[in-house]
């Protein structure tokens, strides 16, 4: 990111783009830090994104994790994000993890993800997407 310790969030869209709507998505965010032996967890029941860890800006510091996205490709199903997240600061010493899982709070069909940061730009990274395809 281009401003230091922020959270990352995800959204899901169809056609009709990417829902950004204050109640579209709940979730629940587990997180577990290097320096604390205790677990820390974050929950919505209606807000705007789900919410994943933190990434900062120095060198060395970064973010990675792999989500699943549940649901049939007919929209019938409220989709489902589901997965694990590492990332570390180099500037605090801090190793996060955590278990994200989320949903929309909508049956939609699915074509789209946004990844983006609390403040500031996202300045480098990669998305890979993966797809089964059920015929």
């Amino acid at each position: 990111p281009s401003t230091d310790i922020q959270n990352a969030y995800i959204r899901l869209g169809d056609s009709s783009g990417i829902d950004s709507g204050a109640s579209d998505y709940a979730y629940h965010l587990m997180r577990n830090k290097s320096n604390s032996g205790s677990y820390a967890g974050q929950a919505s029941s209606a807000t705007s994104s789900i919410q994943m860890g933190a990434v900062g800006t120095g060198t060395g510091e970064g973010m990675g994790g792999m989500l699943y996205l549940s649901r049939p490709a007919d929209g019938t199903l409220y989709p489902v994000i589901h997965g694990t997240y590492t990332s570390y600061y180099v500037n605090t010493y801090v190793l996060e993890s955590g278990v994200i899982t989320g949903v929309r709070l909508s049956g939609i069909s699915v074509d789209r993800v946004q990844i983006f940061i609390g403040a500031g730009n996202i300045v480098t990274g990669r998305l890979t997407v993966w797809g089964i395809s059920h015929t």
